[in-house]
């Protein structure tokens, strides 16, 4: 009797312990894949081919967090960044446009 209820302890130590790898291994892999960050890209002079542009300017909004995420993305794709700028929350933006919160330069 009492070795059947050391046993269905440890089985369920055991499935309780795969079904926390699983589900560990699954959110890592969800966070480290990332897609390359969007750039606006521009007509190049030969043969109409498009070209992403070499450099630029990233609008991210109040939250510093995501911004500071956003220039490590950038990063990782193997563009240079500056620092992150404050740009206040009180401008007036042409329509279209961002110009309030965090930004960041960014350029190859």
């Amino acid at each position: 009797m009492m070795m059947s209820a050391v046993a269905r302890r440890v089985g369920v130590a055991l499935g309780a312990g795969v079904l926390l790898a699983a589900a560990w291994t699954g959110t890592a892999a969800a966070s480290t894949t990332h897609a390359a960050p969007a750039t606006h890209a521009v007509a190049a002079a030969h043969a109409g081919t498009v070209r992403p542009m070499a450099s630029g300017t990233k609008w991210c909004g109040f939250d510093y967090d995501t911004c500071v995420q956003s220039q490590n993305t950038f990063r990782h794709y193997g563009y240079q960044v500056g620092p992150l700028y404050w740009a206040g929350t009180d401008n007036t933006c042409i329509p279209g446009h961002d110009c309030n919160g965090y930004w960041f330069d960014w350029w190859e």
